[in-house]
């Protein structure tokens, strides 16, 4: 199924791809499958083209893995043998899902509880990062609007299974001397 998967990728970058590729897969453990979903379940970015590009295929295997995927892309936007990518790998920078505005009230609730004071209106979410969350809100009291940073719900434990999930990814990549070799660090 990998190489049906990697068919849209150009023969040259293969041998960078096709272990990037299995080493998510192997980090996703018993999710694998919903990574694969994920890729075959996508349409081509470009309206009319019938066939995944590089670019789509590697962005959707990246995005399954989430937030060490995004954080693997941010990283790959700046390397050199994935300059061909540099353009799709960029929009990566920004890419952590945002907050609804239930999720928004349910964070300031989870961090505040009762103490948030009532005079603080929440405005909406200004940007939702893979830890933070700034959160516009109206002071009513001071008659201006704040900002206020809060971490995401769980996220020490969210970053403790994308570490562990991501030491999994590195060993795949380095399991070979090959791999050693083209991704050591």
């Amino acid at each position: 199924i990998l190489d049906f998967v990697l068919r849209g990728v150009d023969p040259k970058f293969l041998t960078l791809a096709r272990p990037m590729v299995h080493a998510v897969l192997y980090s996703q453990g018993d999710a694998e499958s919903l990574a694969m979903a994920m890729v075959l379940g996508s349409k081509p970015r470009k309206e009319g083209d019938k066939r995944l590009t590089e670019a789509d295929i590697l962005n959707r295997v990246f995005d399954s893995y989430g937030v060490p995927g995004v954080k693997m892309k941010q990283y790959l936007a700046f390397t050199s043998q994935f300059e061909h990518l540099r353009e799709t790998f960029e929009s990566a920078q920004d890419a952590a899902n945002p907050l609804n505005y239930y999720e928004t009230l349910r964070l300031i609730q989870h961090r505040f509880g009762s103490e948030w004071p009532a005079d603080l209106v929440v405005d909406r979410t200004l940007g939702s990062g893979s830890v933070n969350v700034a959160i516009r809100y109206f002071n009513q009291a001071k008659g201006c609007g704040e900002v206020v940073s809060l971490g995401r719900e769980h996220i020490e434990e969210a970053t403790r299974y994308d570490f562990a999930r991501f030491h999994k990814f590195v060993d795949a990549l380095t399991s070979t001397p090959e791999g050693e070799a083209n991704f050591g660090f």
